[in-house]
């Protein structure tokens, strides 16, 4: 077994800290065990990649999670010999950076980029930066086998799971806030509330979860649609949904820390409506507070938190799912997931992304 307690000095890229604390824990995570954690965001310049161990004396490894501002530029190419020139210089670059000797680990978040311009490109970008890296971090097994397939890499080699670490510490509950929040929405302790929080985006699916609620007949239930919105058609959407129907509430806009909380803590169940994800932050974020999960079929791939935490839905029967969970025994489904989600902590996650770190 590699030593996990080789003092490494690693650089997270891109610098993506504020509003998501999934970095932040992780980085903590591992210097609690000696790891020095740096961050920077991509190089803008041609061959900025060639640069990273000169503007950050030391550095082991190279991390890199989110790819959309990287894969943005070579896919922005405009025509089909610059996209193949724009591509050799990335995976050049990277060479570039085995041969100086740092080692280059991946987690993959997602199959490709939420609204990529070209899934297609994408998907060659992707599955070529899967050779040049040293090892591919997955938050589940399952991600890891369906990525293998549809990669067509045998990531047993080089791919490894880490689980994703929960946020039972990040955002506490004050019991005023959660007072005064729940006058402000009109929402009272006999109502069921779904909760959709997040980054509101079409890709969410948000028109099948409305269209699902809408078919609910019952006055005792409660959506509430929360985050920030990505482009004006999806607020004049969201926001029509709300005068249609009285008991949609919406919370557009970022929502502050401290109000996080009190939100989750005033809602039922947390609805997670995803058409195509790997792994999910707000899905750990609800583990982390016990509530029960509406989710896809496909969100299985989590490989979290089962049939016994959560109701799962096939295409185009949200509405049925927003109905049966309302009938399941809720109290036990929050205990399994409170319990389940203390497993994934973030020390675990450090202590087997170290290895990746150490491993050669």
């Amino acid at each position: 077994m590699p030593n996990v307690n080789s003092n490494k000095k690693v650089l997270f890229l891109p610098n993506w800290t504020e509003g998501n604390p999934y970095l932040l824990r992780l980085s903590e995570a591992l210097e609690n065990h000696g790891v020095t954690v740096e961050f920077s965001a991509y190089p803008s310049s041609m061959f900025g990649l060639c640069s990273l161990k000169r503007r950050h004396p030391g550095i082991d490894v190279v991390h890199l999670h989110w790819l959309g501002p990287l894969i943005g530029k070579i896919l922005w190419a405009g025509s089909p010999i610059k996209f193949k020139l724009r591509l050799l210089a990335f995976l050049f670059e990277l060479g570039i950076c085995r041969l100086q000797g740092l080692k280059i680990v991946w987690t993959l978040h997602n199959r490709i980029e939420h609204e990529s311009i070209d899934p297609k490109k994408e998907l060659v970008v992707r599955r070529l930066l899967t050779f040049m890296v040293n090892k591919v971090h997955f938050h589940s097994k399952s991600a890891m086998h369906l990525l293998s397939n549809e990669y067509s890499v045998d990531f047993e080699k080089k791919g490894f799971v880490a689980e994703h670490g929960n946020y039972s510490n990040d955002y506490p509950v004050d019991k005023i806030k959660k007072e005064v929040l729940a006058k402000k929405l009109n929402i009272a302790p006999n109502h069921h509330v779904f909760l959709f929080f997040g980054n509101i985006r079409k890709y969410k699916g948000l028109e099948d979860l409305i269209n699902g609620f809408n078919s609910l007949t019952t006055d005792n239930v409660r959506l509430v649609i929360a985050g920030r919105v990505m482009s004006e058609q999806d607020a004049e959407f969201v926001l029509e949904a709300g005068k249609v129907d009285e008991r949609i509430i919406t919370m557009l806009g970022f929502v502050d820390d401290c109000d996080v909380g009190p939100l989750l803590s005033l809602s039922t169940s947390m609805v997670l409506p995803y058409t195509s994800t790997l792994t999910s932050g707000v899905a750990s974020l609800a583990m982390s507070f016990g509530m029960p999960l509406v989710l896809p079929e496909k969100a299985r791939v989590f490989d979290f938190p089962g049939d016994e935490g959560a109701e799962y839905f096939t295409e185009g029967n949200i509405g049925k799912a927003l109905k049966t969970i309302q009938e399941r025994d809720l109290e036990l489904m929050r205990k399994h997931n409170l319990a389940l989600s203390k497993e994934y902590s973030w020390d675990n996650m450090a202590k087997k992304i170290m290895e990746a770190y150490t491993s050669y």
